[in-house]
């Protein structure tokens, strides 16, 4: 792969990021089907081309689909559970079908313990991001940027990861890994050919404000920020939530929320609720202790 048009001086990381991206991207390859992503970029596809893909896909992503197009984020909020795969396309849409799919490919890849921590930051990231944004109350498409977004800030990394993984000999330091991991992920979203307006948010940028609010890419640091400090505390994401109480006043908070849809990935050892009392509890506590 030629990487001329990088910004880099010394012929030596120049070299090594060829190589990691030559084999990082030739196992990306064999990791998944690309000609799902073909059908899912196609918003003419049939629906009968859209069931077919299930078959196409290993089944534990498959598995994982059905779960988060049934989870919170999803099946709660609209009548019924989906049944068919035509049907999961649909509940999330084509083009986060499309990304989420990537990713979930990308993450069974290689089965290090670094690479799957890894993984889950970026996972942690995007359910993170898309909370943020919500309650900022950013615009529906921002929402869905940031969600998509956070799954892919950490992608060159986990090429990096690949290669490692097969290369053991050869080293690769820290700060050559901070310094062009963001390239990787620029160039293996361009080469899956991924909505352009990752590259943005992947790409070496400054904090960047818009003119009265954080902009899309600033939502996906924040949450990433947060979620790498808690994983390198704690490795995981350590958030302290009311929970739905046994009383049924409360069914569902912030923190369930979290709890379901890390479930719905498979990702529920990297996430603890601590508990904490709700409104109602404290209300109810404040008048006993007046009393």
């Amino acid at each position: 792969m030629k990487l001329d048009h990088l910004p880099i001086t010394n012929d030596g990381d120049r070299e090594l990021l060829r190589r990691i991206a030559d084999h990082g991207f030739t196992k990306i390859r064999v990791g998944f089907d690309p000609d799902v992503l073909t059908v899912l970029d196609n918003e003419e596809a049939k629906s009968s081309q859209i069931e077919a893909l299930k078959d196409r896909l290993d089944q534990e992503i498959v598995l994982k689909l059905f779960a988060v197009a049934n989870s919170v984020r999803y099946g709660k909020l609209r009548a019924g559970s989906v049944r068919t795969f035509f049907d999961v396309v649909m509940r999330l849409g084509m083009t986060y079908a499309r990304v989420l799919i990537t990713a979930l490919s990308l993450s069974r890849l290689a089965h290090d313990k670094d690479y799957e921590t890894a993984s889950a930051r970026s996972f942690a990231t995007s359910l993170l991001a898309r909370l943020l944004a919500q309650k900022m109350g950013a615009p529906e498409d921002d929402v869905h940027k940031v969600e998509l977004g956070g799954l892919f800030l950490e992608v060159g990394k986990l090429v990096i990861r690949l290669y490692r993984a097969a290369h053991p000999e050869t080293p690769v330091s820290q700060e050559f890994i901070a310094e062009y991991h963001p390239y990787l992920g620029v160039e293996l979203i361009r080469k899956l050919e991924l909505p352009a307006f990752l590259e943005q948010i992947v790409s070496p940028h400054s904090l960047t404000l818009d003119e009265d609010a954080l902009s899309v890419s600033a939502l996906v640091d924040l949450a990433h920020s947060v979620v790498y400090g808690s994983f390198e505390k704690h490795g995981k994401l350590l958030v302290a939530s009311p929970l739905p109480d046994s009383e049924g006043y409360l069914t569902t908070t912030m923190g369930s929320n979290l709890q379901e849809q890390f479930a719905s990935l498979g990702l529920e050892r990297y996430l603890e609720v601590v508990p904490l009392p709700s409104r109602r509890e404290r209300m109810r506590a404040d008048t006993s202790f007046r009393s």
